[in-house]
């Protein structure tokens, strides 16, 4: 095996097709890469590339490009090897959560949808005594708390509103000052007009509150199989 590094984007079957002409990173090619059985999307790369939100971008439409051929379990970026030997080595030893990724997100892609409140505001902080600085701080608190469990609760609305439509969920709260939760829904690929349509439906019913869906995008959000908790 050579001494070349190598970049990581994303884990395809035995049977994920090659990239053809894709560019990736900086304008480096993207191959194909038998690994254990399972198929690395990689660019030959000397030195781990430093986070910008060009080279972010630029793994991200890899990706994208990936999963637009066949189910393809994405890749946060950052992921590279100083060789094949320790790349082979890093897939064989996690291989059954890889697969098991794959078979979780088969056939599927992400859609986001953000609820927001637009009634609801932060109180500015008052820094006229170092109590009533503490006690805005407290309020917003607790307001961010409430907001947290209305976005829970609104969320398992629409997911039922939803049904089958929906094959997993990550549900998390948005910490801002109108927000209420983002919700990721894996859906499949060939349900995904009929979900954004029910997802209208449901926001037209809570004129109350806004909705913003975005997607598809690569499954991201269900690569693997930890759970975000809700606080």
């Amino acid at each position: 095996m050579g001494s070349t590094g190598f970049y990581l984007y994303c884990i395809g079957g035995a049977d994920h097709p090659a990239p053809g002409d894709v560019t990736g990173i900086g304008g480096a090619p993207v191959q194909a890469l038998a690994l254990d059985g399972l198929v690395g999307w990689v660019s030959p790369m000397e030195a781990a590339p430093g986070a910008s939100l060009q080279r972010v971008r630029e793994h991200n439409d890899v990706v994208e490009r990936a999963c637009a051929e066949r189910t393809a379990l994405p890749l946060r970026f950052g992921q590279w090897f100083p060789g094949e030997r320790a790349l082979g080595a890093e897939i064989h030893d996690r291989r059954a959560a890889l697969e098991d990724g794959l078979r979780r997100v088969d056939g599927a892609m992400e859609m986001g949808v953000r609820i927001l409140d637009p009634e609801q505001r932060d109180d500015p902080p008052d820094r006229s005594t170092g109590r009533a600085y503490l006690e805005t701080l407290a309020r917003r608190d607790a307001r961010m708390a409430a907001a947290a469990g209305r976005g829970r609760t609104v969320a398992a609305e629409l997911r039922e509103w939803l049904g089958p439509l929906v094959r997993d969920e990550r549900v998390r709260p948005l910490g801002t000052s109108a927000g209420l939760a983002a919700a990721a829904h894996l859906v499949d690929r060939h349900d995904i007009g009929t979900y954004t349509s029910r997802v209208r439906s449901f926001a037209a019913r809570r004129g109350e509150l806004r909705f913003l869906f975005s997607g598809p995008w690569p499954p991201y959000g269900f690569a693997d199989d930890q759970r975000q908790e809700s606080a």
